[in-house]
């Protein structure tokens, strides 16, 4: 439940925001449902369907403790520690994103807090306090807050309006998979200036970053082929929420063409991926810390991605 009160205009505006985007999402599966509303003098109170499992942070803590006290990772009451239990937990939340877009909402707050559990094990995207309509045609917004730093894209911080507000929700879900691969965080903060793991997202892309944290040898090719999709530091190569849901580790469809394109970024990178990082002089640090603006950023990871694309056709000729 959340209220309204009355101690400033800006807390009034977003319950009623909230209650105004719920009010146009009725019976969507995997968007948690608004069981009513009521208004008791000056605030308003907001009653959604009781999601028993919690929010999806506590799921994985709670799997976390199951594993260590000895339950398989089999068992059916695990979501989160399996290839096949993240598919179905991440579709479900993609599918709920989608339907947001579909209705011209961006959510603008998409974490594990915000994703919540019913105890058929139904996952629904809920807590709406920051999300924003955008038009059909135009799907800009302007951020007013940040959320939560560690799951927000890089251009919010860049720009007060960014240009498309679906791919801020897509950068978080990249966020979201990595944490349930994972189980730890990725950034603090997407800022080349302070956080290391992302300044090596900007000099040497994504793919080449991620490979060298070492912590994803246990995850599918292609759930680290989505990952790197979303996790696009430029948000004109961002993969949408819509190319996700057709992603082949969503869809679990063979596409020998993708097969092709992105082998290089799974296994053969792996092999070869120091001496090519070598050979083709990823940029260094110094030269990150001084750019700060997001054009820049966006043009430097343009370059990463066209020599990331070089250096896949030169391993597929090797």
């Amino acid at each position: 439940m959340t209220s309204c009160t009355p101690d400033g205009r800006n807390a009034s505006a977003a319950a009623l925001n909230e209650l105004d985007l719920h009010l146009s999402l009725r019976d969507i599966e995997n968007v948690v449902r608004l069981e009513r509303y009521s208004l008791h003098g000056e605030r308003l109170h907001l009653l959604y369907e009781h999601c028993i499992r919690g929010d999806l942070l506590e799921v994985m803590q709670q799997e976390l403790r199951l594993l260590t006290a000895g339950v398989s990772p089999q068992s059916s009451s695990i979501l989160t520690c399996t290839d096949v239990g993240r598919r179905g937990v991440f579709t479900a939340l993609l599918q709920g994103v989608q339907a947001l877009h579909n209705a011209n909402i961006a959510h603008l707050d998409l974490s594990p807090e915000n994703v919540f559990i019913t105890a058929s094990g139904i996952v629904k995207v809920g807590d709406l306090g920051h999300a924003q309509r955008f038009k059909h045609d135009r799907p800009s917004v302007q951020v007013i807050q940040v959320a939560k730093e560690t799951y927000a894209a890089p251009e919010v911080f860049a720009e007060t309006e960014v240009e498309d507000a679906r791919l801020v929700d897509a950068w978080s879900l990249g966020i979201i998979l990595w944490t349930l691969c994972t189980k730890r965080a990725l950034l603090q903060r997407p800022s080349a200036d302070s956080d290391k793991v992302f300044a090596r997202m900007v000099e040497c892309g994504t793919a080449f970053a991620l490979k060298e944290m070492d912590v994803l040898s246990q995850v599918s090719a292609t759930c680290v082929d989505l990952l790197v999709g979303l996790l696009e530091v430029n948000p004109k190569l961002r993969l949408s929420v819509a190319a996700a849901l057709q992603h082949p580790w969503v869809t679990q469809k063979t596409n020998s063409k993708f097969q092709s394109r992105r082998q290089p970024i799974g296994n053969m990178i792996m092999k070869k991926g120091e001496a090519l990082m070598k050979k083709h002089h990823c940029p260094s640090k110094k030269k990150t810390r001084g750019r700060t603006n997001s054009a820049g950023i966006a043009l430097e990871s343009t370059r990463v991605t066209l020599t990331s694309r070089s250096l896949a056709q030169n391993l597929m000729n090797d």
